[in-house]
C-alpha cells in the first residue's frame, strides 16, 4: 500500500502581509496639528513658510528647512529605508517601516537647523545678530525646529 504524505503550509502571515501592502500609507513631515501654535503672535506655519519661501518685503531670504534637507541627504533616507524594508517587511510591520522612514526625516531637518542649512542658508544680518545676540539662524526660540514632527497615516 503507497503511502501519503500531507503538507500543511500556514499562508495566515503571507495573506496578512498581502492585505497590509494593499493599503496605502503615507508619512509626511512638517508642521502639524498643536504644533502649529507658538508663545507670540505668529504661528510656527507662518514662520516656517516665510522662511521656506523668503520674503521680499521683510528682507529675509529663502532657507528651505523642509525640502532641501531631505533632498540634500536623500541617498542617507534610502538607505535607511531600505533596512527598515530588510528588517521590518518579512515581519509584516509595513506601519512602522513608515513611522521610522518620518522619524529618519525629523532626524535629517533637526540636524540642518544644527548646521546652518548644511552650509547652504544665507547668514543673517549683524542687526539680527545684535537683536539676538547669536549668529543662529532659524533659532531663536527653538519653537519653530521643535514643531517639526512626522506623522504615518493610513489612506481610505
Amino acid at each position: 500500500m503507497p503511502s501519503q504524505t500531507k503538507l500543511t503550509i500556514n499562508l495566515k502571515p503571507l495573506e496578512k502581509l498581502q492585505k497590509e501592502l494593499k493599503k496605502p500609507v503615507i508619512t509626511k513631515v512638517g508642521i502639524m496639528g498643536a504644533k502649529k501654535n507658538r508663545d507670540g503672535k505668529t504661528d510656527n506655519v507662518t514662520i516656517g513658510a516665510v522662511h521656506l519661501f523668503g520674503s521680499f518685503t521683510k528682507g529675509i531670504p529663502i532657507r528651505d528647512w523642509l525640502k532641501m534637507p531631505l533632498l540634500e541627504k536623500k541617498e542617507k533616507l534610502v538607505k535607511r529605508l531600505a533596512l527598515f524594508i530588510r528588517l521590518l517587511l518579512p515581519k509584516g510591520k509595513i506601519k512602522r517601516i513608515y513611522k521610522l522612514l518620518g522619524i529618519e526625516a525629523e532626524a535629517i531637518i533637526q540636524q540642518s537647523f544644527a548646521t546652518r542649512g548644511f552650509g547652504k542658508w544665507k547668514d543673517i544680518t549683524q542687526e539680527t545678530k545684535d537683536r539676538k545676540g547669536s549668529n543662529a539662524i532659524l533659532i531663536d526660540t527653538a519653537q519653530l525646529r521643535k514643531a517639526v514632527i512626522s506623522k504615518m497615516e493610513v489612506q481610505k
